[in-house]
C-alpha cells in the first residue's frame, strides 16, 4: 500500500522504468565525454552520444548520504539534513522508492554502500540487495551488474514499469583496478610495487601523517583511472542487458556520481569531505530516452543532483503537490529547454565526530581550521564559498577551474552579491526539516544554520564592502 503522505498520488498516471545508475566518487573530469585525454569511459561517451549530457552539473554535497539524500527526496540538504552529525533521513520525507511504490512500480535496489541502509534511504524497495560478493570473486562491481541483470530476466514487459538503482564503487578509494585496466592505465614507468606502497588513508593524509609526492599523485590519477575504465564497463554491461531484454528504449536511464574527491588540488586534503571545490562536487550527467534525452546534446544549464526525481516524475505526469511539494529540484527538461539556475548549490557542515578522530591520532596537525560550515553558490563565471569561521573564498572559475586563485580580497563585490543571491534564495526556500536536528553543542558553531537567517550566517555581511555592481 502507498504510505499514507502519498496517498494522494493518481494511480493512472503512467511511469516509466527508469534506471540510475550511481558511480562513487566519480569526478566528471575523469571521462572522456567531459574532456578527459586518456579513454577511460567509452560506454558512457557511447550514452552520451545517445543521449544528453550535461556540462555543468553538480552534487548537493561532497559526500555519499548528503548526496543520496538530496537523489532520493529532490531536496537540499538544508532541508533533508541528513549529514554526518545526524545520518539519518527522516522518514517524513518520501523517497524515490516510496513515491514508485505508489504509483505501482517495482523499486529494486543494487549497492553495497552502506551508508544508504543505515541512514534509512532505502525505504520503499522492495527488494534491497546489499551485492555481497561470494568469496574468491574478483571482478569488482561486476557482481552488483550480474545482480541486476539476474533480477531484471525475471521482468515481463506487461508488468509495472521498475525503477532500478545501481551504485559501482570503483573509482572510490583505496584505487586498484582490476588487472586489465591496471596494466593498461598504470603511469608509463611505475611498477605496481610502487603503485601499492603509496598510502591511500584520506584520514592520514587530512591529518598531515601522509603527504604524496608529485609522482605518487600522478600514480594514484593513473590508478583511477582503470578504476573508472573498470566502472565504465559495468554501465556498458547494463546497457547491453537493457538492450538484450529489449527494455533500453523504454527505459529512462541516468548515469550521474554521488560526489567526487580531491586528489592534488587541495593538499594536504585528500578524498572527500569538509570542501565544496569542484573535484568534489562537480559530476558528470548523462541522461538516455528516446524522443526525449537523444541526438548527443550537450546541455550547459546549471543542475543539480535534486533534479532527477522531479524529471520521472513529470514524465509520468505526477503533479508535485501533497507530499510531493516538498521536491525543490527542477526537471532536467526545463535545463533541455534553455533554462537554468542562478546558481548551483551545494554545503558541507562541520563534521565534529570525524574531526574529533582525527584530532585523536599521534602527530596529527592543527585542524581547527575545518571547524566551520561550508556553503557555495556555483555560476558559470564565478565561485563564492561561504565559511563560518570567516575564512570566505572566491574563485573565477572560468578561468581557474581548480580553484587556486583566492580573489575574495580583489572582488568583495562579487563575493557579496554571490552571498545575497544565495541569502535570499535560502530564505524563499521551503523547509520542512524536523526540530531538533541543529547541531548546537556549547563552544561549537551550528552544524547548520538554518534558512531564517542565523545570527552566525547574516554576519558575513560585514566582510564585504559597497556592492559595486554586475557580476563581471
Amino acid at each position: 500500500m502507498p504510505i499514507a503522505p502519498l496517498a494522494h498520488v493518481n494511480a493512472s498516471s503512467k511511469p516509466l522504468n527508469v534506471v540510475l545508475i550511481v558511480i562513487d566518487t566519480l569526478r566528471a573530469k575523469k571521462l572522456s565525454c567531459y574532456g578527459h585525454s586518456r579513454p577511460t569511459s567509452p560506454n558512457i561517451d557511447r550514452l552520451a552520444r545517445e543521449g544528453v549530457l550535461f556540462e555543468n552539473h553538480f552534487a548537493t554535497g561532497c559526500w555519499t548520504l548528503p548526496s543520496h539524500a538530496s537523489m532520493f527526496t529532490g531536496m537540499y540538504p538544508f532541508s533533508h539534513r541528513a549529514d554526518i552529525e545526524h545520518p539519518y533521513l527522516d522518514t517524513a520525507y518520501p523517497t524515490w522508492a516510496e513515491i514508485a511504490t505508489a504509483l505501482k512500480c517495482r523499486a529494486a535496489a543494487f549497492n553495497p554502500n552502506n551508508w544508504i541502509r543505515v541512514s534509512q534511504a532505502d525505504r520503499g524497495f522492495g527488494l534491497y540487495d546489499e551485492c555481497r560478493k561470494p568469496p574468491g570473486y574478483r571482478a569488482g562491481t561486476r557482481f552488483t551488474a550480474e545482480r541486476f541483470a539476474q533480477w531484471l530476466a525475471t521482468y515481463r514487459g506487461d508488468e509495472a514499469p521498475f525503477f532500478a538503482f545501481l551504485n559501482f564503487g570503483d573509482p572510490h578509494l583505496r584505487c586498484w583496478p582490476l588487472e586489465e585496466n591496471r596494466r593498461r592505465f598504470l603511469l608509463e614507468g611505475a611498477t605496481e610495487e610502487e603503485a601499492a606502497a603509496i598510502d591511500q588513508k584520506p584520514t592520514r593524509s587530512t591529518a598531515g601523517l601522509a603527504r604524496l609526492t608529485e609522482r605518487q599523485w600522478a600514480i594514484l590519477e593513473s590508478l583511477n583511472d582503470g578504476c573508472v575504465a573498470d566502472a565504465d564497463e559495468r554501465v556498458g554491461f547494463v546497457r547491453q542487458t537493457l538492450e538484450a531484454e529489449g527494455l533500453l528504449d523504454d527505459t529512462l536511464l541516468i548515469v550521474t556520481s554521488d560526489h567526487g574527491d580531491i586528489y592534488h588540488e587541495h593538499p594536504p586534503q585528500m578524498a572527500h569531505t569538509m570542501n565544496v571545490y569542484d573535484c568534489c562536487i562537480h559530476v558528470p550527467l548523462v541522461v538516455r530516452l528516446p524522443g526525449v534525452f537523444e541526438g548527443g546534446k550537450r546541455v550547459v544549464s546549471l543542475t543539480q543532483n535534486t533534479d532527477y526525481l522531479p524529471t520521472w516524475l513529470g514524465l509520468a505526469g505526477v503533479e508535485l503537490e501533497g507530499a510531493l511539494a516538498s521536491i525543490q529540484g527542477k526537471s532536467l527538461i526545463d535545463a533541455l529547454e534553455g533554462e537554468t539556475r542562478a546558481f548551483a548549490f551545494a554545503e558541507d557542515p562541520c563534521p565534529w565526530n570525524e574531526l574529533e578522530r582525527f584530532e585523536r591520532m599521534p602527530g596529527a596537525r592543527d585542524l581547527r581550521r575545518f571547524h566551520r560550515l561550508l556553503r557555495t553558490a556555483r555560476t558559470h563565471e564565478w565561485k563564492y564559498i561561504y565559511s563560518s569561521n570567516g575564512a570566505d573564498e572566491l574563485y573565477r572559475i572560468a578561468e581557474d577551474k581548480d580553484e587556486q586563485t583566492n580573489r575574495i580580497d580583489e572582488r568583495p563585490d562579487v563575493a557579496r552579491q554571490l552571498f545575497e543571491a544565495m541569502d535570499s534564495w535560502l530564505a524563499e526556500m521551503p523547509t520542512r526539516a524536523a526540530p531538533g536536528l541543529v547541531n548546537t553543542a556549547p563552544g561549537k558553531p551550528a552544524t547548520f544554520a538554518s534558512a531564517s537567517r542565523m545570527a552566525r550566517w547574516r554576519g558575513a555581511i560585514a566582510r564585504f564592502g559597497e556592492s559595486e555592481g554586475a557580476l563581471s
